[in-house]
């Protein structure tokens, strides 16, 4: 989902064009019991490292809190993971506008254990 604008700049609320994404999610999760899903929050470069860490957890976090309120899914195989502002995929030279895509949440599926 790294390329879904989830967020909007300093915020960990979901935005209202999230949930069509987060349906897919769950509906690939309830598809696939024996993985274990990692929800990883990502930040734009604005702010310190230490709120950045903590508003991306905040964004996995949200991720996970949707997809077990909304969609009744349990929270056994998703685990929520804070990135901060250390893996961006636009340039942290930009805008607020321009890093956009680094305000995300990306999906890591490894084998349940």
């Amino acid at each position: 989902m790294p390329t879904d604008l989830l967020f909007e700049y300093g915020s960990d609320q979901l935005a209202e064009g999230a949930r069509l994404s987060l349906m897919k999610l769950g509906f690939l999760i309830e598809k696939n019991p024996n993985s274990l899903f990692i929800i990883e929050g990502h930040t734009d470069s604005y702010g310190g490292d230490e709120y950045n860490l903590e508003l991306s957890i905040r964004r996995a976090n949200a991720v996970v809190q949707w997809l077990r309120d909304s969609l009744r899914l349990g929270v056994d195989r998703i685990q929520a993971a804070g990135m901060g502002k250390t893996k961006p995929i636009v340039p942290t030279t930009g805008t607020v506008e321009e890093q956009g895509l680094n305000r995300r949440v990306e999906i890591k599926v490894r084998p349940r254990k």
